[in-house]
């Protein structure tokens, strides 16, 4: 059977105030078997990236392999298992464990259904890939998109599936909203007070 995957980004973080950081939660939902497979994310925006330190990607799915034989065995996932790579100030990519491709039969109630992926779940309360952009204070108020693809291909198939979110930075009066609501009602408090006699 062809394979068939989609990336789901789900972002945590649709708005952040300058020097906030832009959090994704990354799921990849589909079935099939997968012979090699790429994840790559764009978010190139000079504006608004902390180019020193442009965040992490970080995964918690693995490949567990027989002692004896070497061979693949099941999805190792959870905290144990957390690694963390490094964003770049362009981009960042990478190759994911076969297990990210592995069906989960156990809680199937009908034949006529397709399995779990391992990748559409969560495991010890993290996200299959969450993915960490820093932004710098100065960040350049406005939407930014970010893009991830996916790729992947079977025998001689090759497939891919693009999804893009949208960040948006806030300008001085959003990032100061509430500040600004606050002393406002404070302000209208005082003159209801004043004009009423009690001050």
């Amino acid at each position: 059977m062809k394979p068939s995957y989609q990336i789901v980004p789900v972002i945590q973080t649709p708005e952040i105030d300058p020097g906030g950081p832009v959090k994704i939660s990354i799921f990849i939902s589909g079935f099939g078997d997968v012979d090699k497979n790429k994840l790559y994310v764009n978010h190139y925006h000079e504006e608004i990236i902390d180019e020193e330190n442009p965040g992490t990607l970080r995964y918690c799915i693995h490949d567990a392999h027989d002692k004896e034989s070497g061979e693949y065995s099941q999805p190792a996932s959870g905290e144990d298992y957390l690694c963390t790579h490094q964003l770049d100030a362009v981009s960042v990519y990478l190759n994911l464990a076969k297990s990210y491709f592995v069906g989960d039969s156990r809680n199937l109630h009908s034949e006529r259904a397709l399995p779990h992926s391992v990748a559409e779940q969560t495991h010890d309360q993290l996200a299959p890939l969450e993915y960490e952009l820093n932004t710098k204070d100065d960040a350049r108020p406005g939407n930014y998109d970010i893009t991830f693809s996916l790729s992947y291909t079977y025998e001689d198939m090759a497939m891919q599936d693009t999804q893009t979110v949208v960040v948006h930075v806030n300008n001085w009066k959003e990032a100061h909203q509430t500040k600004l609501e606050i002393v406002g009602t404070i302000l209208a408090l005082g003159i209801l007070l004043v004009s009423a006699g009690i001050f």
